[in-house]
């Protein structure tokens, strides 16, 4: 064999001809022995690709679980940046329905402050029976007294030319003091008698007359609980405020039958008065809205009692505006785009022009507004949501539970419904929030993701 043959069969670079492959393969077995040899004679040398090896395995560990996270992350943050426009409300339309009813304050009755504001508090609660929920533990104050009269079967023959739907089983409010004016049967009157001389009326014209009404402090259990969610406190059972307003037109209407001008003017305000310490005192829109129709349901009467009696200036006070619109009803505005609606409630909030119940409720959805974006969620408030609060609490709260509700309110993010949502994307949903939560201890996470499932 040539010198030059020689060399290229013993390098050990790789042959680059089929022969020159089979040749090297038929060493093979020959070079494996050698290799047994040599591995016997010399000591085990430890592979320095291990260590590398494994820091790449855990790396790979720790960017898989990464990953994993933010795909599992990316459910509920997706579903929170989809439907999180849907907490809205939009304080413009119920601002005007409450204010319209401004021009009816010379209506009110002299207010007298014999009542403490706690009292008139528990008085108002007696009047609304309502659900008592678990996070929201109701006061325990006695009914108030009976009211003294049955409602009207719908086939009775009493005021059957003055009965309308929406007073229920009573006389059409809308026309029953203007017929006093015409006069009753005896049984007709009788049955005004029995309205008339309630019992309740006693306690309602002391609340109607309140300075100052603690509206929360006399109806819940205080220190609200730490976990208790904003969005589940129970509201007031409206029915029968309203059917106590049609009831004092009625009331009116037997003094003014029977000649008792002043009272029957004065039981009309008395009701007027009722709708304002609803406007006033409440904190909420509906509250405000609420007290709005009761207020209008005195104006009304008042009206019929002014047309009877001769009193143009009374009754030119008390038309009724051109547009007259039930609540929630209206010409409904065009959304705002986000900045503007934040900065509509802002706007609420910070003006004492706005009614009282209006100011909360814009709060109370800035707070919520913070579960309707994927930022709000991770990182909370606002620094212009949390102004907006600091002002509420030397601004609008007067009481101690006032100051409770604003703390109730500011939390709503931190604190979970209890709805239970079977649906599968609630599930899915849900479970990757309570994952997403516990790892990142975020609280907002789960909370604000079951609160905008609750509005699907």
């Amino acid at each position: 064999m040539s010198p030059e043959n020689r060399t290229r069969a013993q390098s050990r670079e790789a042959p680059e001809y089929p022969w020159a492959q089979a040749a090297d393969a038929h060493n093979l077995p020959q070079a494996a022995e050698q290799n047994v040899r040599a591995s016997e004679c010399e000591p085990a040398m430890p592979h320095a690709g291990v260590p590398r090896n494994r820091g790449r395995t855990a790396l790979r560990v720790v960017r898989d679980a990464a990953l994993g996270l933010l795909l599992i992350a990316a459910i509920p943050l997706g579903f929170i940046a989809a439907t999180g426009d849907t907490i809205r409300f939009d304080p413009r339309s119920a601002t005007e329905r409450i204010a319209e009813t401004d021009r009816l304050r010379p209506l009110m009755l002299t207010k007298d402050g014999r009542m403490s504001p706690v009292e008139a508090g528990y008085a108002l609660h007696s009047l609304h029976p309502s659900q008592e929920h678990a996070d929201f533990p109701l006061r325990a104050v006695p009914a108030a007294d009976g009211l003294g009269w049955k409602n009207l079967e719908a086939n009775s023959h009493l005021f059957a030319d003055f009965r309308a739907p929406a007073s229920a089983g009573l006389p059409a409010s809308t026309r029953i003091v203007a017929a006093a004016a015409v006069g009753f049967s005896d049984e007709e009157l009788l049955h005004l008698r029995s309205i008339a001389e309630a019992p309740v009326w006693a306690q309602i014209d002391e609340i109607a007359r309140a300075s100052e009404v603690d509206v929360i402090g006399g109806r819940f259990v205080l220190p609200f609980r730490t976990t208790a969610p904003a969005f589940l406190m129970p509201i007031q059972k409206f029915a029968s405020t309203k059917e106590l307003a049609y009831a004092g037109v009625s009331r009116a209407a037997y003094y003014l039958a029977i000649g008792e001008r002043a009272q029957a003017e004065a039981a009309l305000k008395s009701i007027v008065s009722f709708g304002f310490v609803l406007i006033d005192n409440g904190t909420s829109a509906i509250d405000g809205l609420i007290g709005a129709v009761v207020a209008n349901i005195g104006r009304d009467g008042l009206h019929q009692f002014y047309s009877v009696t001769g009193d143009a200036h009374g009754k030119a006070l008390t038309a009724a505006p051109a547009q007259v619109r039930a609540v929630g009803a209206g010409p409904q505005s065009p959304p705002l785009p986000e900045s503007q609606h934040r900065a509509s409630l802002m706007d609420a909030v910070g003006d004492p022009r706005t009614p009282r119940t209006i100011r909360y409720e814009s709060l109370l959805s800035l707070s919520a507004s913070t579960c309707g974006s994927v930022k709000g969620v991770l990182f909370g408030h606002t620094a212009e949501i949390e102004s907006g609060f600091r002002e509420a609490r030397t601004s609008l709260a007067r009481f101690p539970s006032e100051l409770a509700l604003l703390d109730l309110y500011y939390a709503l993010p931190e604190h979970t419904m209890r709805n239970d949502d079977r649906s599968l994307l609630g599930r899915v949903v849900m479970g990757a929030a309570a994952v997403t939560g516990t790892i990142t201890q975020n609280p907002r996470v789960v909370a604000c993701t079951r609160l905008l499932l609750s509005f699907e």
